[in-house]
């Protein structure tokens, strides 16, 4: 039966969708799922469009329209971006998500219910290739974790440690503490700020070489993962960056707001600990982007800042879209408090929306 369905954009407006059934429709194009954030952040769980003037169009239509409908849910989408593992892309060329959905499929992380909170879990587009929850990935985690207890107890009795390498190492011990559910965006959003300073000779300076060659070590180790970096080249990942004074305020400004949020999510007894520590790590990146840059710096700092708003803006963009999608997933609009807290982040994800926007 053809029921004449053609294209369904009025769909992009009902953002908690998870699963679609188009077969036996008219369908002739799937590109306005990418708009739909569980299908652009690959957490949906159904989409089928057999018999369709879609699946006819050519054999990889043909073939991903005979795919399972929780497998086709993720393939379609990785096809539709140009990054299926086996499919070149479209005829059309890829596509990304934009705005709101931008937000989802670029972000490191998701959340999830754990213990009856919004937890932190890596996003598929973020897992490393050495799993971190067993074998050698959990040997690799011990290690890092004992390294980097060891630096943060000898940097705590050092002379002249920069106190933003002390922060910054032990900001990555809790990332990497054994007692949680290992997540390595965390431990890549610690990372993305130590990294500049164990190469920096100012900070560098007054370390013994003991201590110098710890620093390298936990580097090493966590390289690797190999996984992906927080700072790749930005502009394919983030299409627009704040560029002016006022941009930057404002960003800055929406990041707090969105830290200030989830504390009050915190409060209101839905939101873990692993959340408050990506926001936290964040809000640390947004404000070392936006730090004052001389005019005579070099071109690999001037790099380094525009990774640090590519990870800031990709973490809160998910984080702002993905508690804004828990809430309503989990039905826990029905508190005033919840209601005022998803207005808020409404507002945060309209403002952070525009640097998504292809």
């Amino acid at each position: 039966m053809d029921t004449g369905v053609k294209t369904l954009d009025f769909v992009e407006h009902l953002s908690a969708l998870q699963s679609f059934n188009l077969s036996h429709t008219g369908i002739t194009d799937l590109s306005f799922l990418l708009q739909l954030p569980h299908f652009a952040g690959l957490t949906a769980q159904f989409l089928s469009f057999f018999d369709t003037p879609l699946a006819r169009e050519d054999r990889r239509w043909e073939m991903l329209s005979g795919l399972s409908p929780e497998v086709a849910a993720k393939d379609v989408i990785l096809y539709l971006r140009g990054e299926h593992p086996d499919l070149q892309p479209p005829a059309e060329g890829a596509q990304v998500a934009t705005g709101a959905a931008g937000m989802l499929a670029t972000s490191p992380v998701q959340l999830e219910e754990r213990d009856g909170k919004a937890e932190i879990v890596d996003a598929e587009i973020f897992h490393p290739p050495v799993p971190m929850d067993g074998g050698k990935g959990q040997d690799t985690l011990e290690g890092l974790h004992v390294t980097a207890d060891n630096l943060l107890s000898e940097l705590q009795h050092g002379v002249n440690v920069s106190p933003r390498l002390l922060r910054r190492v032990e900001r990555y011990a809790i990332a990497a503490h054994p007692s949680g559910t290992p997540s390595f965006a965390l431990l890549e959003g610690a990372m993305v700020l130590l990294r500049p300073l164990v190469t920096d000779p100012y900070t560098r300076e007054p370390l013994d070489p003991g201590l110098i060659a710890g620093l390298e070590q936990l580097v090493t180790l966590h390289d690797s993962f190999g996984g992906p970096s927080a700072t790749p080249d930005p502009l394919p990942v983030l299409p627009h960056q704040p560029d002016t004074p006022d941009q930057t305020a404002q960003a800055t400004e929406t990041i707090e707001k969105l830290a200030e949020t989830i504390k009050d999510a915190t409060q209101a007894g839905f939101v873990g600990n692993t959340v408050v520590f990506a926001i936290n790590s964040t809000v640390e990146a947004s404000n070392a982007a936006a730090a004052p840059l001389h005019r005579d710096a070099p071109a690999e700092e001037v790099e380094q800042r525009k990774g640090f708003w590519s990870w800031a803006l990709r973490m809160s963009g998910g984080l702002a879209k993905g508690l804004e999608q828990y809430i309503k997933t989990h039905r826990l609009i029905a508190s005033p408090e919840v209601q005022a807290l998803l207005m808020r982040l409404t507002e945060l994800i309209s403002s952070l929306a525009p640097y998504f926007n292809v």
